[in-house]
């Protein structure tokens, strides 16, 4: 029986703090059991599997970036909001490398419960819908699969997972919920910085999608250690890249 006050929020907020201790990668539903010093098969009554942990972990680290996001952009505009939103990104990732690394996370696609593929909410890009597209001479209706002679038409319940009982896995995931509306947030966060600016379409989804190569670029190379072997350093080069970013945004044309 699973452990009383296991939830899947507590193992999402679990599983972003072993990110942060062993890397991102490192996290799977065997390595938190263990953390809890209880069996594999007691999780699985609050997370689908690791992918699905992964998908809660993310939605932990989008939600947590768009709260701190959201906070230093109040009263700020233009360059000052620029800076003030990247300079978000940079020390979150920073201070939480592994949930950083998961907030890029792209989990699997949805199965027929969900029946829609958000596209992946990175920070600085639209997470809206994107329908699973039907597939050439199937009809989007439900279709029961045809009785194969000699078996019976009867529905035959897919086989339990060793380890892992059927009545008592999860029924719901944020993957369609929470984790896209945490998405969703970024994207409208970094359309308020390019208010500023005032682009307009498509001008400011080429902006997004230029400040965030430019952003998490920057910010991955530099928890990669690429800038550490030469001069100026990293933190003095941040900001002057951030200054050319709000030039060029200024003079788009």
């Amino acid at each position: 029986m699973a452990r009383v006050g296991l939830s899947g929020a507590r193992l999402a907020q679990a599983g972003a703090e072993l990110a942060d201790e062993v890397g991102f990668e490192q996290v799977t539903v065997s390595a938190l059991a263990r953390r809890f010093d209880v069996q594999v098969a007691s999780l699985y009554s609050h997370v689908r599997n690791s992918d699905d942990l992964r998908t809660r972990i993310a939605t932990v680290a989008l939600t947590e970036l768009a709260d701190q996001a959201a906070a230093a952009l109040a009263g700020r505009s233009g360059a000052d909001a620029l800076t003030a939103m990247a300079n978000v990104y940079r020390t979150y990732a920073q201070t939480h490398p592994g949930r950083y690394t998961a907030a890029r996370h792209t989990p699997t696609p949805p199965g027929p419960e969900i029946g829609v593929h958000p596209t992946p909410p990175q920070p600085g890009v639209s997470a809206r819908h994107t329908p699973t597209p039907p597939q050439p001479g199937v009809s989007a209706r439900h279709t029961p699969t045809p009785p194969q002679p000699g078996v019976s038409a009867r529905h035959t319940p897919t086989p339990p997972q060793p380890g892992v009982s059927a009545r008592r896995a999860p029924t719901t995931s944020v993957l369609g919920t929470e984790y896209v509306e945490a998405g969703r947030r970024h994207s409208e966060l970094w359309r308020a910085v390019l208010r500023g600016y005032q682009l307009e379409e498509p001008k400011q989804t080429d902006a997004v999608r230029l400040i965030g190569s430019v952003v998490h670029g920057y910010i991955s190379l530099e928890l990669a250690g690429s800038f550490s072997y030469s001069k100026p350093d990293s933190a003095d080069s941040w900001p002057r890249i951030l200054d050319a970013l709000d030039a060029l945004l200024r003079t788009w044309s």
